[in-house]
């Protein structure tokens, strides 16, 4: 009976021990070399030039949903273009709770457009707000892909015209 249970436990142990440290050691020997990929400065100059294009384009893109005069228009880009560096180097910063970063940050949209809200009509300032918290940009999303279906069409049939010629 002793060696019975002493068998069983030496089987559930080595069990216990292969579950934890089992993975490792195939891991340790199966891992492929890392290997840096850091951008290089001109990577990020390169990447942070395309994105400030994209945003422009976002930007008047969305300035033409707008029903406000060139004034507003203008004042409104200004202010996007302002929120948007604000945001990048808010989402630099670390904070210790979700929670408190999402209050700043709720904080933040807040106080910049406080004076836009004075100027801007209600159903104005809903379409900043719906995309400032992301609701637009599905339907932005939804044009530029619309436009790419409709090139490749073209493209298509260019080539199949070509192919049967």
């Amino acid at each position: 009976m002793r060696k019975l249970i002493l068998l069983l436990s030496l089987i559930l142990a080595s069990n216990i021990a292969e579950a934890q440290f089992g993975g490792q050691r195939q891991n340790r020997f199966n891992r492929q070399p890392r290997t840096s990929t850091e951008p290089t400065d001109t990577q990020k100059e390169k990447f942070k030039n395309d994105m400030k294009e994209k945003q422009q384009e976002f930007i008047s893109k969305f300035l033409l949903k707008l029903d406000a005069d060139e004034f507003q228009q203008e004042i409104v880009k200004i202010t996007l273009t302002e929120y948007f560096e604000k945001l990048i180097l808010f989402n630099q910063k670390t904070f210790e709770r979700q929670i408190g970063k999402d209050d700043a940050l709720k904080k933040m949209q807040d106080e910049h457009f406080a004076d836009l809200r004075s100027l801007m009509s209600k159903s104005d300032m809903k379409k900043i707000d719906d995309l400032i918290e992301g609701k637009n940009l599905k339907e932005l999303d939804k044009e530029e892909r619309k436009k790419k279906k409709r090139k490749k069409r073209k493209k298509e049939e260019k080539e199949d015209s070509k192919n049967n010629d």
